[in-house]
């Protein structure tokens, strides 16, 4: 679960970065639900994340080296791969939470 949790993470963290104004504040949230853990970033930009639906596999990605910065897109589609629930939650009076569940694993 922790690589899942990381990769979740990073790829909310990156598209928080990307819809972000320059040194505006990003918020990373961890907490345990019911039997889950929620991953959560939050940005202060109105727009909801827009995924590009992809199919996820290596024949997609193009790894030639003029198109390195050109592989984007994949981001919400590995969250919601490794998910089990994904979700967008407004803030007022600007901003979003872009969230994710995963089915919490074994106790401390």
């Amino acid at each position: 679960m922790v690589p899942d949790a990381l990769s979740i993470t990073g790829e909310l963290v990156a598209n928080a970065l990307r819809a972000s104004e320059r040194l505006e504040t990003i918020k990373v949230h961890v907490g345990l639900g019911a039997g889950e853990v929620v991953l959560g970033v939050w940005d202060g930009c109105a727009a909801r994340p827009a995924p590009r639906r992809v199919e996820l596999s290596l024949e997609t990605l193009d790894l030639r080296e003029e198109n390195f910065d050109d592989n984007g897109g994949w981001g919400l589609s590995i969250v919601d791969a490794l998910a089990v629930r994904s979700w967008v939650e407004e803030t007022r009076p600007r901003g979003k939470w872009v969230c994710a569940a995963l089915k919490a694993v074994g106790a401390c």
